[in-house]
């Protein structure tokens, strides 16, 4: 019986010491986040516009030749989307630089992008896993995006809207 109870006071002690309390690490800052999170829209009275014409679909990729969105440039009008599709290799995720977007459509595409995440998708780690973003009230213009855990092996791409 002591060991049981032995048993039964260690497990608790390790849950305890496990869950609940917050860490003080502080994770290490990225440049372009940093740059992206002072860059918030502040403007409240811009909100999702849903997509209204043709939707494209782009595939995030990994493989032998390298990492790569395919396509990688997206030519659109005001109110078409992409929907970014994880194929293989992840993670993935669709990130912009808010500094690239021209600064009166900042607000419009940031609202567009519904992410809890600073100008960012959610990660997508399952095969088959979509992000839909709407282009809906946006201007023409380029808009540059790319994938962060794959930044370095150079998969970057582009929206033009016409």
């Amino acid at each position: 019986m002591c060991f049981r109870g032995m048993m039964v006071l260690s497990g608790a002690l390790f849950l305890a010491g496990c869950g609940g309390r917050e860490s003080n690490a502080v994770p290490a800052a990225d440049s372009s986040a940093a740059t992206a999170a002072a860059d918030l829209p502040q403007n409240g009275a811009v909100t999702y516009a849903p997509i209204t014409g043709k939707v494209h679909e782009v595939k995030m990729m990994g493989d032998g030749t390298g990492y790569r969105f395919q396509p990688r440039t997206i030519r659109a009008r005001p109110g078409d989307g992409i929907k970014f599709v994880m194929h293989s290799l992840p993670p993935h995720n669709i990130v912009f630089d808010s500094t690239a977007i021209p600064a009166d459509q900042r607000a419009q595409l940031y609202a567009n992008m519904r992410s809890p995440a600073e100008w960012s998708s959610p990660m997508l780690f399952d095969e088959d896993a979509t992000w839909e973003l709407s282009f809906g009230n946006l201007k023409p213009g380029k808009y540059p995006f790319f994938c962060n855990p794959h930044l370095g092996a150079g998969m970057t791409g582009e929206i033009v809207i016409r």
